[in-house]
């Protein structure tokens, strides 16, 4: 960011893709975040508990942990560039999409908006999560057929496989629940 540049605040939403209805969160985050730093807040944001690979597609560039993977390979989205160097304005703009994925497994893409540029305040939190829709999917639970598969048998009491799932998730789970404030209070180590 030149020094002409003030530091803005990016609204963003992000929506898992295919999921009905929609699992969803909007948050405040700086605009000189790294996508590093970014992929970090998704995990807290969404729920995730940060046990898979991920990657940035941008633009038709695809964006990672390069100590992960060789930069130089062509992987499923393309040759890395190192998301810890990269920061959101400097590939990203009010008006932009791109897609994160999370767990190149199970797949899950979660579709991001810059929704708009928020006017600074005093006193704002930032990254900060304004809203949001709906409990995360768990780790490993097979993707979105898997994880709507997983509901189905959960809502069934006569289901063979509710009593494995309720044991797999500890006892209960919750689609419906969404804690912002946790999630706020969880966010708080990237604040500065």
């Amino acid at each position: 960011m030149s020094s002409s540049e003030q530091r803005q605040v990016y609204s963003l939403k992000i929506s898992l893709r295919q999921s009905r209805p929609s699992i969803w969160r909007r948050l405040h985050v700086w605009s000189d975040t790294t996508l590093g730093q970014l992929h970090e807040i998704i995990l807290i944001t969404m729920g995730w508990n940060g046990s898979h690979a991920h990657g940035f597609e941008i633009n038709d560039v695809s964006y990672g942990d390069t100590t992960m993977f060789d930069p130089l390979l062509e992987s499923g989205l393309g040759v890395t560039v190192d998301e810890k160097v990269t920061r959101l304005y400097q590939v990203a703009r009010p008006g932009t999409h791109f897609c994160y994925l999370y767990d190149y497994g199970d797949d899950w893409c979660h579709d991001i908006m810059v929704e708009q540029v928020v006017e600074q305040t005093r006193g704002m939190k930032v990254p900060n999560c304004t809203a949001g829709k709906l409990a995360c999917p768990p780790d490993d639970c097979g993707g979105i057929w898997g994880y709507k598969n997983m509901l189905k048998e959960l809502k069934n009491p006569e289901s063979e496989e509710r009593d494995h799932f309720l044991e797999w998730l500890g006892g209960s789970f919750d689609p419906t629940s969404f804690d912002r404030r946790g999630v706020n209070v969880s966010l708080q180590a990237f604040r500065t």
